[in-house]
């Protein structure tokens, strides 16, 4: 039976905190559980709620937010704004310029950034931009760090961040002081307690956390070490397997290689065809599938042939028959329509229509969202972000 009766134009699931976003007549509204308006449909948009039960409002091109018990908390203001994080805190846009607000819209530091971090995760160390150099300010909007860097890459709970300076790479503390001078052209996951993959001049090698070389420069490419020790590398153009003297544990064999899942088994590519290999290099499972995919902890693969898709165990055994034209979960989304459209080819295509071999120019590109570490792609080829954080669109 139903509970509540079909009568929206669209509706999103119910959050946590027992309320849905519905849309009639091209407005947006919240209804309770028992489908009634908390919210009337008049919005232009709503965001998802968060943890704290608010959510992003459009209405006349104007931004605020609602809470799940009272509608408006916060009116339309802003002209951008981002939801609310777990420190209770949110960043807005006002004439382009980025400031921070509290759950009762007060301004806790007055719009002055040209840019800043979407969502607080540490405030006492939130990323802000001012003349094009990134630095950290605290809930306050104190300087802890001073605006220096040209890009800079995690922090939030993190005691170290990668920074880049005049296209060069190193490593800062939380007090901004270099662990690592800025001197590659890239560098891996930063590891206080291991090594660290950079590059420099087109080639690989691994420091140790304080920058000196512990593995020279020598590798095509080179990934970050993973749990079980061992780490992607290449030589020739062809992939391997290296422990951390930088002895090969597997040779260099593979068109392409993938890091070793916690089960003990990687994905390899050898010509065309993908198969599993162990931490000895030994097949257990040999290339004959288009792709494979890990989706899972436990040890589950995605597998593809002739776009049909299936799943298959660690030992390669069929979990789910290769019957169906593509499979999606909260995690992990691929079908058919992802792979190259020219007639035989099951190459995956992963920015535009085509494959890397039978892309043209007309060829739609779909690059990844916008939204700071958010890793889906753009709905359409002309979109800014996915449909998660379409509300930025607008």
């Amino acid at each position: 039976d139903y509970i509540i009766n079909p009568q929206f134009d669209f509706a999103n699931n119910f959050s946590d905190c027992d309320f849905a976003t519905v849309k009639i007549n091209n407005k947006w509204g919240i209804i309770n559980m028992k489908g009634e308006y908390v919210v009337n449909p008049q919005l232009d948009y709503i965001s998802e709620f968060s943890s704290n039960g608010f959510a992003v409002v459009k209405s006349e091109d104007k931004y605020g937010y609602v809470n799940n018990n009272n509608g408006y908390i916060i009116n339309p203001q802003f002209d951008s704004a981002n939801n609310f994080s777990d420190c209770n805190l949110a960043t807005i846009e006002v004439n382009d310029k980025w400031g921070i607000i509290n759950m009762k819209g007060e301004y806790v530091v007055n719009p002055q950034f040209d840019d800043i971090e979407s969502f607080i995760s540490n405030k006492n160390l939130i990323q802000v931009e001012i003349g094009k150099k990134i630095g950290f300010v605290d809930k306050n909007g104190k300087y802890v760090i001073n605006p220096q860097f040209d890009n800079v890459t995690t922090f939030a709970k993190n005691p170290y961040a990668k920074v880049e300076v005049d296209d060069k790479i190193g490593v800062i503390n939380t007090k901004g002081e270099y662990i690592i001078n800025p001197q590659f052209d890239d560098m891996g996951t930063y590891s206080p307690y291991g090594l660290t993959c950079v590059e420099l001049n087109n080639r690989y090698g691994y420091v140790n956390n304080t920058g000196k070389f512990v593995i020279n420069l020598q590798y095509n490419s080179a990934g970050d070490f993973t749990e079980n020790g061992l780490a992607v590398v290449s030589s020739n153009q062809k992939y391997g397997y290296i422990n951390k003297k930088g002895e090969y544990v597997v040779n260099p064999q593979f068109d392409y290689a993938y890091d070793f899942t916690s089960k003990g088994v990687a994905v390899v590519k050898l010509g065309t065809q993908y198969g599993l290999i162990d931490k000895t290099g030994k097949y257990v499972v040999s290339p004959q599938y288009d792709y494979i995919s890990s989706i899972s902890s436990e040890g589950y693969f995605v597998v593809c042939q002739n776009k049909k898709f299936g799943v298959i165990d660690k030992t390669g055994k069929s979990i789910v028959p290769m019957n169906y034209d593509g499979i999606k979960s909260e995690v992990y989304s691929l079908e058919d329509s992802d792979f190259c459209k020219k007639e035989g080819c099951n190459s995956l295509a992963y920015l535009s229509d085509y494959c890397s071999e039978h892309t043209t120019p007309s060829s739609t590109y779909k690059p990844y969202c916008k939204y700071p570490s958010c890793y889906n792609r753009v709905t359409y080829s002309w979109n800014k972000y996915c449909y998660k954080h379409s509300y930025l669109e607008y």
